[in-house]
C-alpha cells in the first residue's frame, strides 16, 4: 500500500490531473463552465504551475538524458531576461514566455522516468487523455457555434466548432489522438492494429484538413506518414537515403516558387512570405548584441500591411525566437529538437519530434500552443517507453 501512494507516483498523477482540467477548462469553453471563484484562464495557469511544481519535486527520479533541456532553460533566463529589460520590456513576461515552452518538456521529462518501466499505468494514461479529447471535441461539436479562420475559407470562413481555446489549437490537440494511437501501436498491436491505426489517421486528417481546415496540422499528421514510408522503402531498398526524401520533400516549396509570382505565393501561404521579407528587414537592423540575445520578449511583433489589423508575429516559431532571443535562443531551440530526437533512440515515435519540428518552422507550432503540446508529450513519453526496453534488451 505504501508504495502505491509514494511521492513518485502521486506527483505524476497530480499532474495528469491537473493536465486533464486543464482541457475541460480550454478557453472556448467559457460559456460551458459557469466558475463563480476564478475566470477559466487562471484555472489554467494553476493547472500550469501544478505541472511544472511536480516536475521539480520529481527532479531526483528524472532520467539524466533531460538534464540539458533544464540546462538550456536556465541559460536561456538569463540571456532572455537581459535581452528583455534592456529593451524595456517585463522580465516576468520573458519568464512567462519561456516556461510556455519548457513546462511541456519539464513534464515529459517527469513521465519519462516514470512510466519507463510502468507500461499498464502508461497505457491507463494514454486511454484517459484520449478519451477526454474525442468527449470534449463531441461536445464543442454540439454546443459551439462554428469557429472562424481564414476568410476566404468554407463557408465564408465558418468552420468546424473548436473547443481548445482556439480553432489551431484544436487541431493540434486533435491531431495528438493520432499521435498517441500511433505511439501505442508501435508498443502494443493488439490493443491499436495497423486497421485502426489507419482508420483513426483517416478520421484525423479529413477533420483537421476538411473540417477545421488547419494546413499546419494537416501536414504535421502526414509527415509522420511520410517519415513511415520512408522506413518501409529503406527496409526494401537499402540505397534509398534520408537525402533523397527531403530533397522530394523541399520539392513542394521549390516548385510553389517556380509556377506562382510573390503575390500569390504570399497569398497561398496567408501572408507568411510577406512577413518573412518583413522579418528580413528587421533583424537586418540588428546590433550585434540583438544578433547574439535578441530584442526581448514581444519585439517579434511587429505592424505590417500583410495582416493590417493590428501587430503580428513571424508566423514561425524559428523566426520568433531569432528575433526575441536571439542566436542563443535560435540555436538552443534547435539543440531541444535534436536532444528530443535522440532521447527516443530507436523508437519510430521520434518522427513526432519532426512534424513538431516542421509546425513550428512554418507557422506558430506546437512549441507555441502549450496545450497541443502537453498532449504530444504524451505521445512522446510512450515512444521514450519503446526506446527505453528496446535499449534493456539490446544491453541483454
Amino acid at each position: 500500500m505504501g508504495s502505491f501512494f509514494s511521492v513518485h507516483r502521486l506527483t505524476v498523477w497530480f499532474s495528469i490531473i491537473a493536465l486533464v482540467v486543464k482541457l475541460i477548462i480550454s478557453k472556448s469553453a467559457e460559456d460551458l463552465l459557469a466558475y463563480d471563484i476564478a475566470e477559466p484562464n487562471v484555472l489554467s495557469y494553476i493547472c500550469d504551475f501544478i505541472i511544472l511544481l511536480m516536475a521539480f519535486f520529481a527532479i531526483k527520479w528524472m532520467p539524466k538524458e533531460f538534464l540539458f533541456f533544464y540546462i538550456a532553460f536556465i541559460v536561456l533566463t538569463i540571456t532572455f531576461s537581459v535581452s528583455t529589460y534592456v529593451n524595456d520590456g517585463e522580465v516576468f513576461s520573458a519568464l512567462k514566455s519561456l516556461l510556455r515552452i519548457f513546462t511541456p518538456i519539464f513534464a515529459f521529462s517527469h513521465y519519462a522516468g516514470y512510466f519507463k518501466n510502468r507500461r499498464n499505468e502508461l497505457m491507463l494514461v494514454s486511454k484517459i487523455i484520449l478519451v477526454t479529447i474525442i468527449c470534449l471535441t463531441i461536445i464543442g461539436f454540439i454546443t459551439l457555434p462554428p469557429a472562424q479562420n481564414r476568410a476566404d475559407g468554407f463557408d465564408g470562413g465558418l468552420w468546424w466548432p473548436a473547443y481548445f481555446t482556439n480553432i489551431h489549437t484544436t487541431t493540434y490537440v486533435f491531431s495528438a489522438i493520432f499521435f498517441i494511437s500511433f505511439s501505442l501501436y508501435k508498443i502494443d498491436c493488439s490493443w491499436v492494429s495497423k486497421r485502426n491505426l489507419i482508420l483513426c489517421f483517416c478520421v484525423v486528417f479529413y477533420c483537421i484538413g476538411f473540417g477545421w481546415g488547419i494546413r499546419t496540422s494537416t501536414i504535421s499528421i502526414l509527415l509522420i506518414v511520410f517519415c513511415i514510408s520512408y522506413i518501409k522503402a529503406k527496409d526494401h531498398y537499402s540505397h534509398v537515403s534520408p537525402v533523397l526524401f527531403v530533397c522530394c520533400f523541399s520539392l513542394i516549396p521549390v516548385l510553389y516558387y517556380l509556377f506562382f509570382d510573390f503575390e500569390t505565393l504570399s497569398s497561398l501561404s496567408s501572408g507568411r512570405v510577406a512577413m518573412y521579407v518583413e522579418k528580413y528587414y528587421q533583424l537586418s537592423g540588428n546590433s550585434v548584441s540583438a544578433w547574439l540575445i535578441g530584442n526581448g520578449v514581444g519585439s517579434d511583433l511587429i505592424e505590417t500591411d500583410v495582416w493590417s489589423w493590428g501587430k503580428k508575429g513571424a508566423h514561425s516559431d524559428f523566426i520568433t525566437m531569432l528575433v526575441e532571443g536571439g542566436l542563443v535562443y535560435f540555436t538552443l531551440f534547435i539543440a531541444i529538437h535534436i536532444k528530443l530526437f535522440s532521447i527516443l533512440k530507436c523508437s519510430q515515435t521520434r518522427f513526432l519530434v519532426i512534424s513538431i519540428a516542421v509546425t513550428g518552422v512554418v507557422s506558430n507550432g506546437l512549441f507555441s500552443r502549450p496545450l497541443g503540446l502537453y498532449v504530444a508529450v504524451i505521445a512522446l513519453t510512450i515512444g521514450y517507453y519503446d526506446a527505453y526496453n528496446r535499449g534493456k534488451k539490446v544491453d541483454k
